[in-house]
């Protein structure tokens, strides 16, 4: 019987593969990944438009055009497009994010030219219905309403508004008033200015060539382009202070508490310090803050951080979820183990740990032909280097300890964290209250 684990090979670099690009005549990208296992064909357009693109006063106005694509077309209702993804079995989604949009069609090899040309009829057609526009304005309100009693929805959508204030960097969600402004005009004019593919990327992967790729992208997709319009102002990003935000929810047993504080940009600093940074700190069921918060103290089920970068500015997040009794107690540490990983580095255990955490959760990523076609394509509209995968691994494993510390001495000042807490406010006392006992010094 073993008594100790196996001890882990070493790390290997992965072969990213060489993935062939053509361009259409409108300006569209095209890759494919060709794979003959299965007959099944992965298709994911990318559009350089997100939810920073919306117009001042039309807060989600790109979210809700996205969901509206397939309620209808100059030639096919709501019914129709829904009956026909159902009939071929086309699984048909979009993801709008901060920078940009994801279209996603799956389906099968002998349904190639069927889907396609709904796909196509989607994207570049769509009609925007105003007796869909009514069902979806209900439907987006009730799910909004929902919202509001959901404290990490609460506590996500005011962190960003007091990080980026004024900002299209704050858009992450639909602004309930836009749904009473909006008409499906709005959309329209929003579809054909933001949404064109000829302004994007289209991935191909499965049982097709490259030269089947890009005759069915310049088939189906090769419309000419739409002038757009330009793109969105971001404001400059002031540092920011040491501040509590309290958000009331009488009754809750539970407090929700999310901290945020600036971080660099994606192509400002060498990322890899900055995931190594928030692996550590939170990253995991071994990071410091899980294993102080919840194996030490027993104040929650869980402790994370993660890292959002986009290319204006980027955001490390704290969050975790206690007793409203051990609030201030909680932010205390949150702030005592930033302090300890800013002034020690990082153990070579603890740093090695995290290497092959990243690593693993990086190759996860590259199991299938779609899966790395998506992250081809979301390369390429975020504007990172063509050789950013080849390069991952042994940029990780080439950072030291010292690195990590001076990363985390950057960006993990606890005078410049902003702290969104939502619970019962006559349990958990004032902003004011919170910030003395977590700021002392401040």
């Amino acid at each position: 019987m073993k008594t100790a684990p196996p001890i882990p090979g070493p790390v290997k670099n992965i072969d990213f593969p060489d993935v062939p690009r053509n361009r259409l005549d409108n300006g569209l990208e095209i890759i494919c990944i060709e794979d003959h296992r299965l007959p099944r064909i992965s298709v994911v357009l990318g559009i350089p438009s997100g939810r920073m693109h919306d117009p001042e006063g039309k807060r989600g106005i790109a979210q809700l055009t996205a969901d509206m694509l397939q309620e209808g077309t100059e030639k096919r209702t709501s019914h129709q497009i829904a009956g026909e993804l159902d009939q071929l079995a086309i699984d048909f989604r979009c993801r709008v994010f901060l920078e940009y949009t994801l279209i996603y069609c799956k389906f099968l090899e002998s349904f190639h030219d069927q889907a396609l040309e709904l796909l196509s009829d989607i994207v570049l057609n769509a009609s925007m219905p105003e007796e869909e526009w009514a069902k979806a304005v209900i439907r987006w309100k009730g799910y909004l309403a929902a919202q509001a009693a959901n404290p990490a929805y609460l506590a996500r959508e005011r962190i960003y508004r007091e990080i980026y204030p004024g900002s299209p960097l704050s858009n992450v969600t639909v602004d309930p008033a836009t749904l009473d402004i909006l008409a499906p005009d709005d959309l329209l004019d929003f579809h054909r200015k933001r949404l064109s593919p000829d302004k994007g990327i289209v991935g191909f992967s499965g049982p097709l060539s490259d030269d089947g790729s890009r005759e069915a992208a310049g088939r189906f997709l090769g419309s000419s382009g739409i002038p757009g319009s330009a793109g969105p102002c971001v404001p400059r990003i002031a540092p920011l202070k040491s501040r509590v935000h309290l958000i009331d929810r009488p009754g809750s047993q539970q407090a929700r508490i999310l901290v945020g504080l600036l971080a660099p940009a994606r192509k400002e600093a060498d990322p890899m310090p900055l995931k190594l940074l928030s692996q550590a700190y939170g990253g995991g069921g071994s990071s410091r803050i899980f294993m102080n918060l919840r194996e030490e103290k027993g104040y929650t089920y869980g402790a994370y951080s993660y890292l959002k970068q986009n290319n204006y500015s980027g955001t490390f997040f704290v969050s975790t979820s206690v007793n409203n009794g051990v609030v201030r107690e909680s932010l205390r540490e949150i702030f005592r183990e930033m302090d300890l990983i800013r002034r020690v580095k990082l153990s070579t255990e603890e740093l090695d740990r995290c290497k092959a955490e990243i690593n693993g959760s990086f190759l996860r990523q590259m199991e299938t032909p779609s899966s790395i076609c998506s992250m081809e394509v979301t390369r390429h509209l975020v504007g990172l280097p063509d050789n950013y995968y080849s390069k991952f691994l042994p940029q990780l494993m080439a950072v030291g300890r010292e690195e990590v510390r001076q990363a985390a001495e950057s960006i993990l000042d606890p005078c410049r964290a902003m702290v969104v807490v939502v619970g019962d406010r006559e349990q958990l006392g004032s902003e004011e209250e919170i910030e003395k006992y977590c700021f002392p010094d401040a």
